[in-house]
């Protein structure tokens, strides 16, 4: 079975689900393909991942900087906590945008 369609978007990363989206409220008739990870490089490794960890690394630079200063506390990082977290998050990412596009 042959479909047509009026656009066909390459990667459903930020620009390509919104170029999607954007031609759907349009009325066309829209095909999105993507080889990799639904949402893209930026939520799935990149851009939000890096901000989990490094608002990490942030937060226990600021603690140290403040010890003995009014701040008493002994801060260290847990990494296999900390990836563990951004996997949680990321981990979400993909299925949750390809469902919503099924929808």
């Amino acid at each position: 079975m042959v479909e047509k369609y009026d656009t066909v978007v390459i990667g459903a990363g930020p620009a390509g689900t919104a170029a999607a989206s954007s031609l759907k409220a349009q009325g066309q008739k829209v095909a999105i393909v993507e080889e990799d990870l639904w949402g893209g490089t930026c939520p799935n490794r990149g851009c939000d991942p890096k901000k989990i960890l490094y608002t990490a690394v942030e937060a226990k630079e600021q603690a140290d900087l403040l010890a003995g200063q009014g701040l008493n506390t002994q801060s260290s990082i847990e990494w296999p906590d900390l990836m563990a977290n951004k996997r949680s998050y990321t981990k979400q990412i993909s299925p949750g945008t390809h469902e919503s596009f099924k929808k």
